[in-house]
This record gives C-alpha cells, structure tokens and sequence, in this order.
C-alpha cells in the first residue's frame, strides 16, 4: 500500500469509527474499527480505497428493529378484510432466518403469545391448515425478493413437491391444492430489490391459477456501481469500479464448477445487480462479492466484510485470521488520531445574537393593511342597464339603417332576464376576485427574508452536509412566491345589446380586465397549495472546522388565519451515521407599521393586478 493510500484511510478514521457504530449489529462475526480497515486496506490503492469508503458509507444495513419496522408496513399495506383469520407462515423452514423475523414482527402486531400461536403456522403443514380452518388469506413474511427464483421454487415446492426440497418437504394433495387456489395468497417482504421480481409473481400467477400479491416495506431497484446511482460521481468512476471488482471477484469464485458465464454473472453480484442491502444476521447473494465471498486474491486470503454464513464457517474450517502485522499497523494508525474528533453542527436561523431555532417577525396586521388599500379590494359592480335598445348613432349604422329597420325600443322579457343573470354572475365574480385579491396582497405584506445558517464548531469538517427542510404550501412558501398562481379575472362585461336576437349587428363590449402578468424569465412549475415540498437547504457542502455557511430564504405566511408555524428539518453529514431530525419554529406578529420597501411592491402589485 502507497503513503497517499495510507493517509487516506487515516484522513477517514473518524467517518469510519461512526460507521462501525451502524455495522457492529452484524451477527454473523464481529464488526470493530480494526475490521474495517483491514478490509478496507486491503484494496491497496489510494483510487480503489476512495472508492470502497464510499460504498460502505452507501451500505444499507438493516437491523432488526428496521427489519420489523419495513415488514410491519408492508404488512399494513394488505387490505384488511385478508387479515380478519389470516393463516401466517415464514416463507420458508420454521429454522429459517425469515421465521425469527416473523416471529418478532408478530410480536409487535398481536397482543398475546397465544394469538400467534392461532394464526402461525409452519410452511409443510399449510395443506392441512387450509382445510381445517379456512382461513380468509394466508400471509408469508420473508427479508428480501431478488430475481423472484426463491419464490418460484417454493412454489414449485408446494404444489408440484421436488426432489430434494429446501423450502417445503411435505407438498400439497389434490384437495389441498384447490383450497389453496381458493385462498389469497399476500407475500410481505421487507425491501424488494429489482422490478423485474414482478415478472415471476405474475407468471406463477398464471402458472397455479392462484391469487398472489406481494408487498414490501421499501424498494431499491438502484445498481450501485452504475452512474445512474447517487454512488457514482461519473460514469468513468462507475466503469473503473465494476472494473477493479470484477477483478477482484473472479478468483474468489474458483471453488465454484461453474460455467464461464455463471461466473461472469455474478462478479458483480448475483445477476450482477451490484447492491448494497445488508441483513444483519446475513447477506443477499446480490451483495456485491468483495464484500461477503471469502478466497484468495493475489495469493492472500481475502477477507470479506460481511461474510455470509457458509463463507464464514470456511474461514473458521481453514483457520484463516486477519493478519497479525496487519493489524499493529492499523492499531498504530487508530492511535495516531486524537480522540473524540468530531464535526459539531448547527442549524437555524442567523440573528444577530447568534442561531436560533425560533424567531419573531413582525407583519403588518389585516386591519392596518385593509385601511391602506381598501379602495383597491372593492371593485364597483356593474348595474343592470334598463330595458331600452341604444339608439345607433355611429356613421356606420347611420349609412345602413335604410337597408336594416331598427328594431323595438326592448329586448324580450326571457332574454332580459337572462342579461340580468349574466350581470350577477358577473359581479359574483368580482366579489371573489376581489377576496383573492386581498388574500394575495395579505401573503406578499407577510414577505420576509430569512437567513438560515450550517455551522461546525468540532475540531474536524463535516462532509458532504445537506440540510432540508419540509414545508406545506398552504401553509408557508419558501422562496416560492413568485411562482404562487397570481389571481386573474377574464370574464367579459354583459352588455344588454349582445341579448337582443333581432340585433344581429350588436356590438359585444368588452370589460376592462387585468389577466396575471406575463413572465419572461425561466418558466417554473407553479406552486400547488396545501402539498408538502422538500427544500435543500444546503447541498453536499464541505463545512470546515469553525466554519459556517448561509442561506438567505424568503418566507411567506399562506395561512392567514395562523400566527405560528413548525418548520421540520432533516441534516445529513459523513461524519455522522444517523439523521439530525428537528424543528425550526417561525411566530409572526402583526403591528401597525410597514416599511417603504414593502408598500413600494404592494402598490407594484396592485397596479398590475386590481380591476379598473
């Protein structure tokens, strides 16, 4: 290994100690800093080890409260009427990983061990269960669908029985069968990794005539050494890294009597799909193989990270340790770092006493604001014109009134009428218009320019700092008041002459209107209300030690009828495993005061809004 690879690791000691922190869940050996490192070491270069902490950073470790966690939604997501006399099984041996997940999950969902024992059930008795009980579904839980194979094989299993079965030795009889064809069938699975699984559920569907459904908690249909992932930064990053993986994985699978091809599709991972899911009692075969196949590479062994279960009881059958030398560099290197090296972030808004999670804006208030524009809300109705035709006094009409009689002195009574409806229908429009309009100038006079602040005061940087912050449009606007729909009011003035059917030469007069101003910048989607939005703050910055960046946000109340609202925010950093949740709090308070600058823009918009 070269210095500037060396350094690297030792730069990425603390993000490591934290990731160590998410990891040492892991079952099936033991997870430390030292592990880590010298599984990192072992790709030798300051390129490749770049890489490889990032993908370990990228790793989705799943536990097992989050197991439960993704399995108990997709257990929500059945309709409840399946769930009223539920048959439940692990999808596969009662010594499976999956029936301990089951069993945990059930847990959570029944009050009492004795409810469990009611309703589970071990996949080989399912025949006779389904016909003593007739149950209204019966529910399999299972940690993970790939390819879909598993599931075709436990079918397979079931129904048609298989010579050396793995999943069910008992298949169903005849009559089983059709109590099973009779029953829906709901498969919850805690993540689904590709969308082609899809596939297998309908085929298997069409296959046994039966009423299939899956479920699953969260989907990651992501191949994490592609561009296309948030892993790779570009597609020569992504093409370097299948590469050296590539070369990586191929010895590891020289205990395999596989073909060329098989081989070639797993390098990768199986069906090379390159993920990152973790289990914290195993792995999936789609794990990316440095990570969970041991052998040997470049005539050492190899040590995995995560090895799976069987690769790990090899290691232990061939007596095969980390190296000791090894390992006093890496402890040597540990100890060259001081302690308790750690970013120390801060967020809120920037005052001038510092930052805060809470401020105070004062507004002008709705009666202040009302007896400065009043005038401009109250746009004058239109009153019924009387029953009595114009005289044509225009040179046009005067030329043509030998050839075109002039009509009675009124219009009928059935089309004044319906003159008078379009007039209320008409003013109608105008109160409302005139509400949207006051409503929008209450918004734009809460208008205020905030300044949000990301600040470290630890003694290392935090990388890679995002912050975001969600929002309700109905509720306040972030940066968004430009793209608010401003209000418009087209409708044509009635005039009593468009209403008279003996005049086919009435003139049609149209009402002075005001439409929404015409934008000639970037065109941007216009902001729904009453739907929440995320707003990224700040975006994969570097924030170094006591260092701080800002961010200047306007900020507009939309609820008029509410003073005080909750800004929910979410910071993401390397340094730190888990996300900062928390909550910034804005209270605006209306006074009878306004500022030039403010009453300059109300008066700007007004002029381009108001009826005249």
């Amino acid at each position: 290994m070269d210095s500037r690879a060396k350094d690297l690791i030792i730069q990425n000691i603390p993000l490591l100690k934290v990731l160590t922190e998410k990891l040492s869940a892991y079952q099936v050996v033991k997870i430390d800093l030292q592990r880590i490192i010298y599984f990192i070491s072992q790709f030798e270069t300051y390129e490749r080890i770049e890489v490889i902490i990032k993908l370990i950073q990228s790793v989705d470790f799943i536990d097992s409260n989050r197991m439960t966690f993704l399995l108990k939604k997709a257990f929500e997501k059945i309709p409840e009427n399946f769930k009223s006399k539920p048959l439940i099984s692990s999808l596969g041996s009662i010594q499976d990983s999956s029936a301990v997940v089951c069993y945990q999950l059930l847990k959570q969902l029944f009050d009492s061990e004795e409810a469990i024992l009611n309703l589970i059930t071990d996949v080989n008795s399912i025949g006779k269960s389904l016909e003593s009980e007739s149950p209204s579904s019966i529910i399999f839980f299972d940690d993970n669908i790939t390819s879909g194979t598993q599931l075709a094989d436990f079918f397979e299993e079931l129904i048609d029985g298989k010579a050396q079965a793995e999943m069910v030795k008992i298949p169903l009889t005849a009559s089983e069968f059709e109590a099973l064809k009779k029953t829906p069938i709901r498969v919850c699975y805690a993540i689904q990794l590709t969308e082609e699984s899809n596939n297998i559920v309908n085929s298997l569907k069409v296959k046994y005539n039966i009423d299939l459904e899956i479920y699953s908690g969260k989907v990651d249909f992501n191949n994490h050494l592609d561009f296309q992932s948030n892993t790779m930064k570009s597609e020569e990053e992504a093409k370097f890294t299948r590469e050296f993986i590539r070369e990586i994985s191929e010895p590891l699978y020289e205990d395999k009597n596989w073909s060329t091809d098989t081989v070639y599709n797993r390098l990768l991972g199986y069906g090379n799909l390159g993920k990152l899911t973790v289990f914290y009692y195993n792995v999936p075969k789609s794990l990316i193989p440095v990570f969970w196949k041991s052998g040997n590479y470049n005539g050492k062994p190899w040590i995995p990270l995560f090895p799976e279960t069987q690769q790990q009881k090899k290691i232990i059958e061939n007596n095969i340790k980390l190296e000791y030398y090894q390992l006093e560099a890496i402890n040597s290197w540990i100890n060259s770092i001081p302690q308790n090296r750690k970013p120390n972030i801060k967020f809120g808004f920037l005052t001038n006493e510092g930052i805060t999670q809470h401020i105070s804006v004062k507004i002008p208030s709705k009666n202040f604001i009302e007896k400065q524009f009043l005038k401009y809300f109250t746009s004058k109705k239109k009153e019924y014109e009387p029953n009595v035709k114009q005289s044509r006094r225009d040179n046009i009409q005067s030329m043509l009134q030998n050839i075109y009689p002039t009509s009675s002195d009124s219009v009928s009574t059935i089309d004044y009428q319906k003159y008078r409806n379009a007039i209320d229908e008409y003013n109608k429009q105008i109160e409302d218009y005139n509400i949207l309009f006051k409503d929008y100038i209450h918004r734009q006079a809460s208008n205020y320019d905030v300044v949000f602040q990301i600040a470290n005061s630890g003694n290392i940087a935090a990388t890679n700092s995002t912050v975001k912050v969600n929002y309700n449009s109905g509720e306040l606007l972030l940066n968004d008041f430009d793209d608010l729909p401003k209000p418009t009011f087209d409708k044509s003035k009635p005039v009593l002459s468009d209403y008279d059917k003996e005049n086919r030469y009435g003139r049609v007069v149209m009402s002075t209107t005001k439409f929404a101003p015409l934008s000639f910048g970037p065109k941007r989607e216009p902001i729904i209300e009453n739907t929440y939005y995320d707003y990224k703050l700040f975006e994969n910055l570097r924030i170094g030690h006591n260092n701080n960046q800002n961010k200047k946000v306007e900020v507009t109340r939309m609820n008029l009828e509410k003073y005080e609202f909750e800004i929910p925010y979410e910071i993401n950093f390397d340094e730190e495993a888990e996300t900062i949740n928390g909550e910034l709090k804005i209270t605006f308070e209306e006074s009878e005061e306004m500022t030039q600058d403010l009453r300059d823009a109300i008066y700007k918009s007004i002029d381009k809004l108001k009826l005249k």
